[in-house]
């Protein structure tokens, strides 16, 4: 016979927002865990260190300490740009370079709006703001 398994949610978000993992589950195979006893976490946002401090062999969480710097846009901007200044040699700065400009909002506001020409992406493709009645003034 199979072991029942416990799951849990990390409680820390509506349970709307869990659904579509706790609809995916074998009813026959699992049933509800808590914070303290359970085989696979389920958490819309990043756990406590805690929650990773207890974490045991076998068991599964949705998430990996840090993940941000590489899957939240900005943090891997931050991330990369970090990178590319600690590089020890011009080289590794220059394969360090692939990534565009980013401004980050709202911090960099008046740094993205001193850049002209610029193009934005639109539902019809690429446009220049100041080609447009309305757009950005014009240099």
């Amino acid at each position: 016979m199979t072991r029942t398994k416990k799951y849990w949610t990390g409680a820390r978000k509506a349970p709307a927002q869990n659904r579509f993992f706790i609809d995916a589950l074998d009813p026959g195979l699992w049933r509800k865990g808590d914070a303290s006893d359970w085989d696979a976490c389920w958490a819309t946002g990043m756990p406590s260190p805690g929650v990773f401090k207890s974490v045991k062999p076998g068991v599964t969480i949705n998430h990996i300490p840090g993940n941000n710097a590489l899957t939240v846009k900005s943090m891997l901007y931050q991330t990369l740009s970090r990178a590319r200044d600690l590089a020890p040699t011009p080289a590794m700065r220059d394969r360090l370079s692939f990534f565009p400009m980013t401004y980050l909002m709202p911090s960099d506001y008046r740094a993205l709006q001193s850049v002209k020409p610029f193009t934005i992406l639109t539902r019809n493709g690429l446009s220049n703001p100041s080609d447009h009645p309305g757009g950005a003034a014009s240099a």
